[in-house]
């Protein structure tokens, strides 16, 4: 479709800018950095391992979420098995190599606002990530919105427009439910409650309930989740543990 494709340009632009603008501050940051053992060495701010990973789990655990683009990746691969294998392993992999070399140039001091060339690369590499992450979510949260609404044999026709209530929809309701959860403050709070509960649940608790119920229901036919029971009681109970951890914390929190 028309419209798909300038999408699709647009997200290209924004890609492409993203990596030069990311590149333009990594490389530089990584030569800047003095003595690389001591960063390696030096101990984090938490006092105790445990509850620094306790803390910033549900932030990691919003960011690393990748399902949600998935649906449109499949489709755009024309459903082929392999390649959409190939390219969310391979989409996964390089994206936590470039953080963690990120997180070891700005722990080693080599991020700096000369380094930014006095801040537009900040700004360029900030406008670029917003554009290609939102039009990324919002495409794919859109063409599911619209499945359920309009039924899976509608959407699945090419020639279809998407309705503008249902795009409305996928970009206002998470819009505000940010803004909301933000508390007039930056989206920490927003991200830490989506990592606490909301992607535990969407990505934990939800899939193992339909694996669950197709194995109940539909006898003799395939299993949409390889491995039997155990994988899913492990994932469907880690998930669950999780929630309910985070839950405590926030109780004690209001209590105190």
């Amino acid at each position: 479709r028309r419209q798909e494709k300038k999408i699709s340009n647009v997200s290209s632009i924004a890609v492409i800018t993203l990596l030069i603008s990311f590149f333009g501050l990594l490389l530089p940051g990584l030569h800047e950095v003095q003595n690389p053992l001591d960063v390696l060495l030096t101990p984090g701010t938490s006092s105790e391992m445990m509850s620094g990973i306790s803390e910033a789990a549900p932030i990691l655990l919003t960011t690393a979420i990748y399902q949600n683009i998935i649906p449109s990746v499949t489709k755009i691969l024309k459903y082929d098995r392999l390649k959409t294998v190939a390219a969310i392993s391979i989409g996964s992999f390089i994206p936590i190599c470039l953080f963690i070399a990120w997180s070891y140039a700005c722990l080693g001091g080599g991020i700096t606002e000369e380094v930014g060339c006095d801040g537009w690369l900040y700004t360029t590499f900030s406008i670029a990530a917003i554009i290609g992450s939102s039009i990324g979510c919002t495409m794919s949260i859109t063409e599911e919105l619209d499945s359920f609404i309009s039924g899976s044999n509608e959407s699945s026709d090419n020639s279809k427009t998407l309705n503008p209530l249902v795009s409305l929809i996928a970009v206002g309701v998470p819009s505000a439910a940010a803004l909301v959860f933000a508390g007039g403050d930056d989206f920490s709070v927003a991200l830490r409650l989506g990592g606490s509960y909301g992607s535990p649940f969407l990505y934990g608790v939800i899939p193992v309930a339909m694996a669950w119920m197709q194995r109940q229901k539909v006898e003799g036919a395939r299993d949409l989740v390889p491995g039997g029971f155990k994988p899913l009681a492990v994932m469907g109970m880690a998930s669950s543990l999780f929630m309910l951890q985070e839950l405590a914390a926030d109780a004690s929190t209001l209590i105190v």
